[in-house]
């Protein structure tokens, strides 16, 4: 369902044009139930650039650490990622964004 005609594909698709996003992070039922956008993602960012992670808690832990959080006004089925914003250099490595970075002592 759209409100205001503004979808998930709508906004993933400007954010990765105008951003520098590496990967996007998704639930591991996404491609289950909403196979559309699952597809849509993959095909955007590439299979290697997609993390799949345990809808509850894990997504939810998640999204709670993000910096931004965009709300579309689409309720469709798991038809939510969060998106990595990426820097220059090498891609961050999946660990840092899910354990954060460690300090020894």
């Amino acid at each position: 369902m759209l409100i205001n005609g503004t979808s998930f594909h709508d906004i993933v698709v400007t954010l990765v044009e105008v951003g520098d996003f590496e990967s996007a992070i998704v639930t591991d039922v996404m491609e289950d139930l909403n196979s559309k956008d699952y597809q849509f993602i993959t095909e955007l960012m590439g299979k290697d650039h997609i993390h799949e992670i345990p809808y509850i808690p894990d997504y939810y832990q998640m999204r709670d650490r993000c910096k931004a959080v965009v709300q579309t006004g689409d309720y469709g089925v798991h038809a939510q990622a969060i998106l990595v914003a990426g820097y220059p250099s090498a891609d961050i490595p999946y660990e840092w964004l899910q354990d954060g970075l460690k300090k020894d002592g």
